[in-house]
C-alpha cells in the first residue's frame, strides 16, 4: 500500500505543492495583472493566487490510479486519499495560516466537484476561474466609498471571517462527498 502511494499516486507531488504554495505566499506585495469589468486592468497580490499550485498538485495526485489493482484492494484508497487530502489542507494552513490556506480548502472543494463531472485539467482551470471571477465581479464600493465585496465572492472575505469559512466547510464537504461516489473508468 505504502509503495502504491508512493509510486503510482505519488502523493510526494502533494508536498512539491505544499512548498510551491509557501513560496507563492511568501511574495509579499508582489502584484499581477487582472482584468476589470470596465475595460482596464487591475492588479492582485501573487500570492492570492497560490492556493491553485496546491490544487494542480492535488489533482495530478488524485488522477492517478491502476484500476485493477485499487479494485481488488480491501480497504478504499479513498478513504486513504481524503485522509492524505485533509492532512495536506491542513499543513496548508500551518505554513500559510491565513486566507490563502482557507482559499485552498475551498478551491479543493470546487476542483473535487468538478473533477466529478469533467477531468483533473478542468477540474485545476475551474479554481483559477473561481479566483478570477471572485477579483473581478466579485468586488466593488460601497456607500461610504470603501472596497466591498459580494457575497458570493468567499475567496474575498477576510481570513478570520466566519461566513468564509462555513462556506468552504461546506464546499470542501460537498467536494469530497463527489469524489466518495466518483466511479472511475477502466483504461
Amino acid at each position: 500500500m505504502r509503495l502504491h502511494l508512493l509510486t503510482v499516486r505519488r502523493w510526494w507531488v502533494a508536498a512539491v505543492g505544499l512548498a510551491a504554495m509557501a513560496i507563492a505566499t511568501g511574495t509579499g506585495d508582489l502584484l499581477v495583472p487582472v482584468p476589470t469589468l470596465t475595460g482596464g486592468m487591475s492588479s492582485a497580490p501573487a500570492r492570492y493566487f497560490s492556493p491553485v499550485l496546491l490544487i494542480g498538485a492535488l489533482m495530478y495526485v488524485g488522477d492517478r490510479r491502476l484500476h485493477t489493482v485499487e479494485s481488488t484492494t480491501i480497504r478504499h484508497l479513498r478513504h486513504t486519499d481524503h485522509v492524505l487530502l485533509l492532512a495536506t489542507l491542513t499543513a496548508g494552513w500551518l505554513l500559510t495560516n491565513g486566507q490563502e490556506a482557507r482559499n485552498a480548502a475551498l478551491l479543493c472543494g470546487v476542483a473535487l466537484i468538478v473533477h466529478r463531472l469533467t477531468n483533473a485539467a478542468a477540474a485545476t482551470l475551474s479554481t483559477l476561474a473561481v479566483l478570477i471571477a471572485a477579483r473581478v465581479a466579485g468586488r466593488g464600493i460601497g456607500m461610504d466609498g470603501e472596497l466591498t465585496h459580494a457575497w458570493w465572492a468567499v475567496p474575498l472575505y477576510p481570513a478570520d471571517a466566519p461566513i468564509g469559512w462555513a462556506a468552504v466547510s461546506a464546499t470542501l464537504a460537498a467536494g469530497m462527498a463527489c469524489q466518495a461516489t466518483l466511479r472511475w473508468k477502466r483504461a
